[in-house]
């Protein structure tokens, strides 16, 4: 629950961690009415969400592409949740890159380096796979 309130805190309000600081400047912040509301909507959706998945509780995304961070303090399935996390906002940014190298690649149709590219990154895509379990294999 740590880490869905910390990814909505960070989403909603950039608010880095919910840890006491001890310093004022650092564990009070100003925040809008409506940015207030929009936290308890993403609560709420989340727990509604919960029961639909027998009480899963999922860790939504950070904003603007920002991964969230694990904490020393946190639990192995609350770093799981927040790796996963992680990795969707990852996943998104990788395909955005892909589609504006494909424009730079349709502007030089002969560059191999282009090419190349892909094929590097499509490398590292089986071991990733590879990592969770997958099957990897070297075509």
């Amino acid at each position: 629950m740590k880490t869905l309130f910390l990814a909505i805190a960070k989403k909603h309000f950039r608010i880095e961690t919910l840890e006491t600081r001890n310093r004022d400047a650092l564990d009070f912040h100003e925040v809008s009415v409506w940015g207030i509301q929009a936290a308890l909507q993403a609560a709420f959706d989340a727990g509604r969400q919960a029961a639909k998945n027998g009480g899963e509780l999922a860790v939504p995304p950070a904003v603007g592409g920002e991964l969230l961070k694990v904490s020393r303090r946190c639990s192995a399935t609350e770093a799981y949740k927040i790796r996963s996390a992680n990795i969707t906002v990852l996943l998104a940014q990788l395909l955005d890159q892909k589609r504006l190298h494909a424009e730079r690649a349709a502007k030089e149709p002969q560059h191999w380096g282009f090419a190349g590219d892909l094929a590097e990154l499509e490398a590292a895509m089986r071991r990733a796979i590879a990592a969770v379990g997958g099957a990897y294999t070297d075509d």
